[in-house]
């Protein structure tokens, strides 16, 4: 009997699923190779071995087991992604805050020194501090709510590009129906 499996699982050389259901197969026969006592007649045992991993219900759990690995990848690519982008976009939020309220001390302190007598700087100095404080909390708070909104949307472009790689039918409970062609 002729070994057809590479046929059965792999429709055409871009089937992806199909090549990985190859590959779980190929891991499955190596065990069952590795596992099989030296006594037993080999040709028999892998007659049989083909004969069961040849049956639809085992090429579709090979097939719905390459999927499922497949989706998780796309998956865990798509939060690392979503992670590196929040990372970076903190990072750039908080160097320029660092650079803006840095300006505005530098500002605030040359304008102070330069235009108020010495008596009434210190009064002035606390009052301008309270309103710097207030425009840098202000700031925080318009740069968490931007930070925020391009999270989520990077997020939800996330799960949209995870969405659209499930194929329409694809339930992950279900692995003894779903065959994909």
């Amino acid at each position: 009997m002729q070994n057809n499996i590479y046929s059965l699982l792999v429709n055409d050389q871009d089937d992806l699923i199909g090549l990985v259901a190859y590959g779980l197969y190929k891991r499955h026969k190596i065990e069952f190779i590795e596992n099989l006592p030296s006594e037993m007649d080999k040709e028999a045992n892998m007659q049989a071995f083909y004969l069961s991993s040849s049956t639809p219900s085992q090429l579709g759990k090979y097939r719905n087991e390459a999927e499922r690995l497949l989706y998780d990848i796309v998956l865990n690519s798509a939060q690392e992604q979503v992670s590196s982008a929040q990372k970076d976009l903190l990072d750039s939020n908080q160097k320029a805050l660092k650079e803006y309220t840095d300006s505005i001390d530098i500002k605030i302190g040359d304008s102070v020194k330069k235009n108020l007598p010495k008596l009434g700087e210190n009064v002035l100095t606390n009052i301008l501090g309270a309103v710097a404080c207030a425009l840098i909390t202000a700031l925080f708070m318009f740069i968490g709510s931007i930070t925020y909104n391009r999270i989520f949307k990077a997020m939800g472009e996330a799960a949209d590009m995870v969405h659209r790689t499930i194929p329409k039918g694809y339930s992950p409970a279900d692995t003894n129906t779903y065959h994909m062609k």
